[in-house]
């Protein structure tokens, strides 16, 4: 699956794809298709959902 990336920030982009993942039964891999900028935004996504389900 790839979602969009609204590019608005990277605090707006995480929150976008943690709810994106957060609708997803199971588990999930993320991956970087891009530089750095990506990463982090991959990483704070990825901290976001890890978040919601503590």
């Amino acid at each position: 699956m790839a979602s969009a990336n609204p590019l608005r920030g990277l605090a707006v982009d995480s929150a976008y794809l943690a709810s994106v993942v957060n609708q997803i039964d199971g588990p999930v891999l993320l991956v970087r298709p891009q530089p750095q900028a990506v990463t982090d935004l991959i990483a704070k996504a990825a901290q976001a959902v890890v978040d919601s389900h503590q």
